[in-house]
């Protein structure tokens, strides 16, 4: 349950925040223009749906992603700690952790390859509308580079991955055993959810996926 509901809790800010986000890789992609111009100019090309433009990718992405992160965070941390028996909780949480933001990487990177591939540039040519729906997106990176399209520019995710989840789950047990507790041994609600905040501030660490033609 907590799974599911913290993949739908992400859902619903991936979608507040897409127009951010579009306007965002509009940008790192080269797109001419300020913040207001490139919004500007996804309306008026695309509607106002275009700054919704790859977000479905993105929470179909998210929701496994994070499944994947927190149960395998569980998985290997118990083989962790058989393997490493003198490491502290704070430095298994933190090898776990960041097995598990790799493994989460190769499971979904596809699907944040072909949010990429639909959001970086602005829909004004045949090549653009051939990655205007998920489906479609897809079906142009098989046809065009085959399965392995579908990796490219992995290796600077998984380098990103590895370092952020790592040093956020191990940051958060870190904080978390410093943190006041309550009678059932557990931090405190709100002492639990800065510790949280404080260990996972940047909620976009890896790189997106390099844009190609």
């Amino acid at each position: 349950l907590l799974v599911t509901a913290g993949g739908l809790s992400a859902a619903v800010a991936k979608s507040a925040t897409a127009p951010l986000e579009r306007v965002k890789l509009l940008a790192q992609a080269g797109e001419p223009g300020n913040f207001i111009q490139l919004l500007t100019e996804v309306v008026r090309a695309e509607g106002l749906q275009g700054l919704w433009r790859g977000n479905p990718a993105n929470i179909v992405r998210v929701i496994p992603n994070k499944g994947v992160l927190l149960m395998c965070s569980d998985m290997y941390k118990e083989s962790v700690r058989t393997l490493l028996p003198s490491w502290g909780a704070a430095a298994v949480s933190s090898l776990s952790g960041a097995l598990a933001g790799l493994t989460a990487v190769l499971v979904t990177y596809p699907l944040e390859l072909v949010r990429t591939r639909m959001a970086f540039r602005i829909c004004t040519d045949e090549t653009a509308l051939a990655y205007r729906t998920l489906t479609g997106s897809l079906r142009q990176v098989l046809s065009q580079e085959g399965v392995l399209g579908l990796y490219a520019g992995m290796t600077a995710t998984l380098v990103g991955a590895l370092p952020f989840e790592g040093i956020k789950f191990g940051a958060n047990e870190f904080f978390r055993q410093r943190l006041p507790h309550g009678a059932d041994g557990r931090p405190l609600p709100m002492y639990a959810l800065v510790a949280t905040a404080v260990a996972n501030p940047n909620p976009h660490p890896s790189p997106s996926p390099t844009p190609q033609s």
